[in-house]
Parts: structure tokens; sequence; C-alpha cells
């Protein structure tokens, strides 16, 4: 007699795509957690010419292979559903890592504690290696207490007049099955968290952020691709928050930045000229970017 199927409580996803110098340690960390629950892991992988295939399958995940052509932030999550088997989802990003082996015990209490709590995300922080500029980013969107984000009888109109944004990152997020099968990522450029998180919200939903549940993870990408990225968000922050930017705003956000990068050189930065000089390029190149984006609506 063949012994019972065992569903797993949690199915780990990693979408990836060259991340052989990072994936390996993702991985280590995830096995490393203490944790009460049953997992299975899957590596979606989207046109790897390295050894990210080979690495994720040493570790013991399962790797499906998509065309490059294919992959898409929103839908190429939805698709995992076909391949995995957990009460939950964890999305994970290759290129992160967990904090300390509490990480994934932590992401998933919120939903432990509340059947009303369709989703949580985990606290950012950035490595040792992360410039003063990134890890300053990082701090006001991750901050160290945790919170939950929930309408409680308001409009979705009256939650964002009250906070402006949303807060929601699939660096490291869980989500019940059962509400990502209802409600389903969109085909979006980029933010695709975010523009879900809102939906998700808006159907009677909570989401809790974990700030206990620490994931290491910054983009240290150059600056054409932090320009990218920004463009693309941009596309998907302006109509989903009424956000389109104007020279107005232009004028107003570049000097305010960098007067901010200025007084935290003087005070805190550990390379303070070098951070300073980076900033004055840094932040036009958001904000110019921002605006590009919010003029070219991913919808309207």
């Amino acid at each position: 007699m063949s012994s019972p199927i065992v569903r797993p409580d949690i199915s780990v996803v990693i979408l990836a795509k060259n991340e052989e110098a990072k994936i390996g340690r993702c991985l280590e960390r995830l096995a490393s957690q203490r944790a009460p629950y049953r997992l299975e892991t899957l590596l979606i992988d989207s046109g790897s010419t390295d050894r990210t295939i080979a690495i994720a399958r040493e570790r013991g995940a399962t790797v499906v292979e998509i065309p490059p052509a294919s992959f898409n932030y929103g839908t190429t999550r939805n698709e995992a559903l076909r391949w995995v088997h957990g009460e939950r989802v964890l999305f994970l990003t290759a290129h992160a890592y967990a904090a300390d082996n509490t990480w994934l015990a932590e992401l998933g209490r919120p939903l432990d504690l509340d059947p009303k709590t369709a989703a949580a995300f985990s606290r950012e922080i950035p490595d040792d290696a992360c410039p003063d500029l990134e890890r300053r980013a990082l701090e006001p969107i991750f901050p160290e207490g945790a919170y939950l984000q929930d309408l409680a009888g308001r409009s979705l109109e009256e939650f964002l007049a009250e906070r402006r944004w949303v807060t929601f990152s699939n660096v490291s997020s869980i989500v019940r099955t059962e509400v990502l099968a209802a409600i389903p990522f969109r085909a979006l450029p980029g933010a695709e968290d975010q523009e879900w998180a809102v939906r998700v919200l808006a159907a009677g939903h909570r989401i809790a952020y974990a700030a206990a549940s620490r994931i290491v993870h910054y983009n240290d990408d150059p600056l054409p691709a932090m320009i990218r990225r920004t463009y693309r968000n941009w596309r998907v922050y302006a109509p989903l928050y009424h956000r389109r930017l104007g020279l107005g705003d232009l004028a107003r956000s570049i000097p305010s930045s960098i007067a901010g990068e200025f007084a935290f050189a003087r005070r805190r930065a550990r390379r303070p000229v070098p951070h300073f000089l980076r900033s004055c390029v840094w932040w036009p190149a958001f904000w110019v970017a921002a605006y590009a984006g919010s003029r070219n609506p991913a919808w309207t």
C-alpha cells in the first residue's frame, strides 16, 4: 500500500536567469530555516546560460524552464500555480537570501495567526557592500516596526489618502494559494506586486509587513538598469496612484533629494564626498525616469 501524498504547507517559487553567483546562497539559507512548515522548492528559469539550473537541482529544487520571451514579472508567478502544491506560495528573488534562520517562520506567522491576512512580505535589508545611497532608499520603505495594511471599512481612496502608497514586495513574500488563484498578477512592465496588493486590499483582505522576517537584498544595478527599472515601475505607479508627474515635480524633487543626500553625507555617510557626487547623478536620473514613466502609463 502506497503512502499518502502529504501536501506541502509552503511552495517556494524562485524566478531566475543567470544567477549562478547567488542562487546557491539563496537556497542554502532557505535550507537552514527553523520553521514548522513542509516545503517544496520550484525554480522557474527563463533562459540561463550559466550554472543556475545545475546549482538549483544540486540543492534539491525542481526546475521548470521557460522561453525568455515568455517571462513576465506578474504572469510568470501565476504560471507557478501549475507546478506547485502548497497551501501558500512564497516568492523569493534568486539574488536575495535570508538574514537568519527565523526569516521563514516570521514570514509565515501573520498568515498563521489571522485567516483574513492574505499575504505578508519581509523587511529588506542591505548587505555590507550596499552603497549608502541605496541603503537610504531602503530604510523608509522597510522600517523596523511591523504593521498591517487593512482598509477596515474605508474605501481604497480613503486608505490611499492617508498612506499615499500600498507597500508590498515580491523579493520575499508569501501569499495564500487560494487568493492568488482568485486574484492573479497582471501582465505589467513592473511593480506587479504593488498593483496586486491594491486589488487584494480592495477585495477585503489584509496584508502584513513582517518586519522580523529579514531578507538581505538590494539592486546592485548600474545606473542604466536603475533608470529602466524606475521607468517601468512608474508606468504602473502613475495610473495606480493617480500620480502623473509634471515638470514642477522634477523642479522640486531633484533639488530636495540632493539636499537630503548632502545633509546625510555630512552626518553619516561612510564616504561623504563620493556619496554626494554620486547622488548628484543618481537622483536626477531617477526623477527623470519616473517622470517619463508616469507620462507613458501602462493603462489608462
